[in-house]
């Protein structure tokens, strides 16, 4: 629920500066492993901007999707049941 509380675009900067080549997370890589070569360029690649975002927005996403999933009814199971069609099936 953290991220609710802080604005993406400023999780996004502490992120960014957690997993860039001098933070924390790939330090701790290169003492575990010798090497943080394999690691995403989070500061000059796609994917690296791509990881920071995903990270930042997931909560948003998933608490969105989930409250959409919650408040669906069982008006349409049942009457597709009342209609003959057991729930594995569909049309």
């Amino acid at each position: 629920m953290l991220p609710l509380a802080i604005p993406a675009y400023v999780l996004a900067f502490v992120q960014m500066g957690l997993f860039e080549y001098a933070g924390p997370v790939q330090a701790l890589l290169r003492d575990a492993f010798g090497s943080s070569r394999w690691f995403p360029d989070i500061r000059g690649s796609l994917w690296g901007l791509v990881l920071v975002l995903v990270l930042a927005f997931y909560p948003y996403v998933y608490l969105l999707a989930r409250s959409a999933f919650l408040t669906q009814g069982r008006r349409c199971m049942e009457a597709a049941q009342a209609l003959g069609l057991s729930p594995w099936q569909h049309s």
